[in-house]
């Protein structure tokens, strides 16, 4: 119909109108350009033609709206999300029964898809930040164990005494300080039933720092019970006591390695403390007391180095040693006799420059070298030397300088006199 005009319509009287002008009114009430729905005298809804929404619909359908928003952006996520042709179930049926006793008298319903479309856009933005905290909040609760697999606290996880001399202590992670570790303050071990100290006499932690040995002064006697105390100091929560009850030893000791270093030098390990390492005349090669300077024995008396007189020719040798050579349990190297392998060298030795600053340079060298005297180390300047080190495998040199005697800073040149390898091969580096 086209305005202006005004409609009558009986309160009996369902009907739906299209309007194709302004100024309409039905019963007093003034519509827009679109669709009309009229009941009960009434305009229930005014859909206009330029704009496919229902403002109308909040208040009449409000018990219907309501479930159709707020459930699905939660419960019925992922329907509504992959299923724009069909939308949830639970909202499509909700709407259609409202409208269709409105829409059935008549064929101007062909409109009514659209309050559909409408409704579908308006849950999809309501269920994305609904959706999206899911997803962070699981990582958060995933990542929590991950911590527990690193122990929080320091624990002493055992102790034992395999030979006389020797407490081996292990930890369940690495222990946070070298020198409270080697600290021989932190450790007290005695007889069960006596205060009284057995003594330290060395302290050696292992390459991880989970694992610490403590080298006695006196050797425990035999079937006893010993008493361990390990400090807090160390990193522990509180001081750990063991008694660690009929401590002997049976076993008897063994060669581990030798090694040659070149053709004038051998370095042998034994598995524990041994007895009368320093005596050269306990010691032999090819059936010979070994020519040698006074051995060398390191701090846990399981290392024995011969700086050799006289240099041993290239090939395979034998090396053995004497009875007198035993643990602290009085039981003797079974398999006394090891061969090693001389391999001849004739080339002098080399190195590179690891790092470098005006106060320190690290030198490593391509082989083992002899001791260097800090006199054969020169350099251009006044620098001066405060410390040097060289590693306990001979290969690595540290050299120190005074703070105020210092290198140039754009660099200069170290020389080392007469450096040799243990083949006899020398050269000015």
């Amino acid at each position: 119909m086209n305005s202006p005009v005004n409609i009558s319509v009986d309160e009996n009287v369902k009907l739906a109108l299209e309007v194709n002008s302004e100024n309409v009114a039905v019963n007093g009430q003034t519509i827009s350009k679109g669709i009309a729905f009229v009941e009960k005298g009434t305009v229930l809804k005014d859909v206009k033609e330029e704009v496919p929404e229902i403002p109308a619909v909040v208040p009449t359908n409000t018990p219907v709206s309501t479930p159709v928003s707020t459930p699905t952006a939660t419960t019925k996520a992922v329907p509504a999300g992959s299923g724009k042709t069909g939308g949830s179930s639970s909202s499509g049926n909700k709407q259609n029964s409202t409208s269709k006793p409105t829409l059935e008298p008549t064929p101007t319903l062909e409109p009514t898809p659209a309050p559909e479309q409408t409704f579908e856009p308006t849950s999809e933005p309501t269920q994305e930040p609904t959706i999206e905290p899911t997803p962070e909040s699981t990582p958060t609760v995933e990542d929590e164990p991950t911590p527990s697999a690193v122990p929080a606290e320091l624990k002493l996880v055992s102790a034992t005494a395999d030979n006389l001399r020797e407490v081996v202590l292990k930890f369940n992670k690495p222990l946070p300080n070298k020198y409270e570790a080697t600290d021989p303050k932190n450790y007290h071990v005695s007889y069960d039933k006596s205060f009284s100290s057995i003594g330290i006499k060395h302290i050696d932690l292992s390459e991880d720092k989970t694992t610490v040995t403590l080298l006695l002064i006196y050797e425990i006697q035999q079937e006893s019970n010993i008493k361990v105390t390990v400090k807090s100091n160390i990193g522990l929560s509180e001081d750990a006591v063991v008694v660690l009850k009929d401590v002997k030893d049976t076993t008897a000791p063994k060669i581990v390695e030798i090694e040659a270093w070149g053709n004038s030098a051998l370095k042998v390990i034994f598995s524990e403390p041994l007895k009368n390492l320093a005596d050269i005349t306990n010691f032999y090669v090819d059936g010979l007391v070994i020519q040698s300077e006074r051995p060398i024995v390191s701090f846990d008396e399981k290392t024995v180095i011969f700086n050799l007189v006289k240099p041993l020719q290239p090939g395979v040798h034998k090396f053995s040693v004497r009875n007198n050579v035993c643990d602290y349990a009085s039981l003797y190297i079974e398999e006394n006799e090891v061969e090693f392998t001389v391999i001849e060298d004739t080339i002098p030795p080399s190195g590179v420059v690891e790092s470098a600053t005006q106060t320190e340079v690290v030198i490593k060298f391509s082989e083992m070298v002899k001791n260097i005297d800090v006199d054969n180390i020169m350099t251009d300047s006044d620098a001066y030397i405060v410390y040097f080190d060289l590693s306990d495998d001979n290969r690595t040199l540290k050299i120190c300088f005074d703070v105020e005697k210092a290198l140039r800073e754009e660099g200069e040149l170290i020389t080392i006199k007469n450096l040799s390898d243990y083949s006899g091969n020398s050269i000015d580096f």
